[in-house]
C-alpha cells in the first residue's frame, strides 16, 4: 500500500502540473488575442431620440497611438491620445440600430542592422530612426534596409463594432376645455398615444412627485383663476414626454371704436369681443349692418338710429357668460333749410339775410365767394356782384358732434324793370306825354327818337325825361316812331338796349 502511494502521487502531480500548463497557454493565447482587438463598452445600447449615450474604450493594449469612432451616419467624432477615452453623444434622428465602430492604431518596436531584411505582414510604415529611410512595406514582401540602428514599424489598427437602439418619444397632443365660465369642470383629454404606459398630470412641470391625476384623461373642480397643467408620457421602451394645457377661466371684454360710442348718422362704430372662445351679437332694434356678423369677434355696424348691442360670450365647453351691452348713440345730419329775405337781390339794395333753419344744426359756416365767409346761424350779407342773374352761397351746417351737411343755391338778381308805353296822344289830358317807367337806379341813360325817314325828332340823357310829340316847337304828324333806349343799372358794368315804336295820335 505505502509503495503504491508513493509511486502514484508523482504521477498525479505530473498530470496537475500538465494542467496548469495548459491553461495557461490558454490565458496567454486569449490575452494575445485581446491584445490584438479594440474593446468597446457602451453605456445603454436602448436609448431615446435625445438622452446622452457614453462610449467607452476599454482596450487593453498600450502601444495605442489614436482612436476614431465612427457611427452610422457616417460623423466622425473625434481623433484622441491615450487610454481610456471617453465619448459622450445623443441622437437626434431615429437610426435604428445606430452602429458604431471603434479604430485603433497601434505601433511595435523592433531593431534592424544594416541591409537588414523585413518581411512585411501589413500596409506598414518603417522609419529610420534617423529619418534617413521612410518606406511603405507592402504585405507579402520584403525589403532591405540601408540604414542603421532601430526602426519603429507602425503595424495594425484594431476595430470594434456595437450597435445602439434608438426610440422616438411620445408624440401627445393635449385637447379639451381650454376656455371655460368661471365655476364650470375643466375637462382635458390626452389624444390616444402609441406604446403609451402611463399618463401622469401635474400642476407643475418635470415634478417627479406625486400626481394630481392619472390616465390620458383630466377633470379639475370649479376654479376662477387661470392655470397650467402638465402631462408626463411614458412609452414601453422607457422614453418619456411632456406637454402643457393652459386652461383660461373666461373674462370677457368689449372695446368700441370710438371709445364714447357717439357716431353720426352713416359712419361706421366698431365692436370687438375678446377673451371667451366664441359669440353671439344681438342688436335692438334690429340693424341690418349686423347681418353675417352675428358670430364674429369683430363687428362694424353702421346703424341708422341710436342702438344697443348685446355681446353674449362662450367657453369652448358650451359655457356662457352675462350678456354685456353697450349702446352707439347716432347724431342724425343736420335737414337742411335756409330761409332767405328778401326772396331775390334787388340791384338797387343788394343786402340779404339768410337764416340757417337746418334740424339738427347747431353751427352755420357760410362761403359767399371768394375770400368772403360769414359765421352764425343767421347772417346778413350784401352782393357787389351784380353782373349776372344770380348770385351763389354755400352753406356747411353742423351737429353737436361736429358731423356737417353741405348745400349750395343761387339767389336770383332782379332783372332790370323798365316799361316803355307803345302810344300817347298829345292832345289828351290823360297821355299826352311820351316817358318811361323804372323803379331801378340807372346810372346810366339815353334815348333817341326817329321819325318814318329817320329823322331823330328827340333825344334825352334824363330817365325822368318827357316828350310832348313836337320836334322844333312844331307838332309832329300823327304816326308811329321808332326810339332806341341805352342803359346801364347801379352796381353793374354792363349796357342794356331796348328798342320798340311807340305811336302818336292827334
Amino acid at each position: 500500500m505505502n509503495i503504491r502511494s508513493k509511486q502514484y502521487i508523482p504521477e498525479r502531480m505530473k498530470h496537475y502540473a500538465l494542467i496548469i500548463i495548459l491553461l495557461t497557454l490558454i490565458v496567454g493565447a486569449l490575452q494575445a488575442q485581446n491584445d490584438n482587438k479594440a474593446q468597446l463598452v457602451v453605456s445603454s445600447h436602448q436609448a431615446c431620440i435625445g438622452d446622452a449615450i457614453r462610449f467607452d474604450d476599454a482596450t487593453s493594449n498600450d502601444k495605442i497611438t489614436s482612436r476614431y469612432w465612427i457611427f452610422e451616419d457616417t460623423t466622425i467624432i473625434g481623433s484622441y491620445a491615450g487610454d481610456q477615452i471617453t465619448v459622450i453623444r445623443s441622437f437626434a434622428k431615429e437610426y435604428n440600430p445606430v452602429e458604431l465602430r471603434l479604430i485603433c492604431t497601434t505601433y511595435d518596436t523592433t531593431t534592424a542592422i544594416s541591409n537588414d531584411t523585413v518581411y512585411g505582414t501589413h500596409n506598414d510604415t518603417i522609419t529610420s530612426s534617423t529619418g534617413e529611410d521612410s518606406v511603405i512595406v507592402v504585405p507579402d514582401t520584403t525589403i532591405t534596409l540601408a540604414g542603421a540602428t532601430i526602426i519603429s514599424i507602425t503595424n495594425d489598427t484594431l476595430s470594434a463594432f456595437d450597435t445602439v437602439h434608438m426610440f422616438v418619444h411620445p408624440k401627445m397632443q393635449a385637447t379639451g376645455d381650454t376656455i371655460i365660465c368661471e365655476g364650470n369642470e375643466t375637462n382635458i383629454k390626452m389624444d390616444p398615444v402609441m406604446n403609451a404606459v402611463t399618463y401622469n398630470w401635474f400642476e407643475t412641470p418635470f415634478d417627479d412627485g406625486s400626481p394630481i391625476a392619472y390616465g390620458s384623461r383630466l377633470q379639475v373642480e370649479p376654479y376662477s383663476a387661470n392655470a397650467t397643467y402638465y402631462l408626463k408620457i411614458l412609452n414601453n421602451m422607457g422614453c418619456v414626454s411632456w406637454d402643457s394645457i393652459k386652461v383660461y377661466v373666461m373674462q370677457p371684454s368689449l372695446t368700441v371704436q370710438p371709445a364714447d360710442g357717439n357716431i353720426c348718422a352713416g359712419d361706421p362704430a366698431y365692436l370687438i369681443a375678446g377673451k371667451a372662445d366664441h359669440y353671439l351679437w344681438e342688436s335692438i332694434p334690429q340693424d341690418t349692418t349686423l347681418a353675417g356678423q352675428e358670430s364674429n369677434s369683430r363687428i362694424e355696424v353702421s346703424p341708422k338710429s341710436t342702438t344697443v348691442y348685446a355681446l353674449t360670450p362662450y367657453g369652448n365647453n358650451g359655457c356662457s357668460s352675462e350678456k354685456i351691452y353697450v349702446t352707439i348713440t347716432v347724431h342724425q345730419l343736420p335737414s337742411l333749410a335756409v330761409k332767405i329775405m328778401p326772396a331775390v337781390i334787388d340791384p338797387t339794395n343788394p343786402t340779404i339775410t339768410l337764416t340757417d333753419e337746418s334740424a339738427n344744426s347747431v353751427s352755420s359756416f357760410w362761403s359767399f365767394g371768394l375770400n368772403n365767409f360769414a359765421e352764425g346761424t343767421s347772417v346778413t350779407h350784401t352782393f357787389t356782384d351784380l353782373n349776372k342773374d344770380s348770385a351763389s352761397v354755400i352753406l356747411q351746417s353742423s351737429n353737436d358732434l361736429g358731423c356737417s351737411a353741405d348745400t349750395s343755391f343761387r339767389i336770383a338778381i332782379q332783372s332790370f324793370a323798365l316799361w316803355v308805353p307803345n302810344i300817347f296822344c298829345p292832345n289828351r289830358a290823360d297821355n299826352s306825354k311820351f316817358h318811361i317807367y323804372t323803379v331801378n337806379k340807372l346810372e346810366y341813360f339815353s334815348i333817341q327818337i326817329f321819325n318814318r325817314r329817320g329823322l331823330m325828332v328827340f333825344e334825352s340823357e334824363d330817365p325822368q325825361f318827357v316828350w310832348d310829340g313836337s320836334y322844333n316847337e312844331q307838332y309832329c304828324p300823327q304816326g308811329a316812331y321808332v326810339y332806341v333806349c341805352n342803359y346801364r343799372l347801379a352796381g353793374t358794368d354792363h349796357v342794356d338796349q331796348t328798342t320798340g315804336t311807340v305811336t302818336l295820335i292827334r
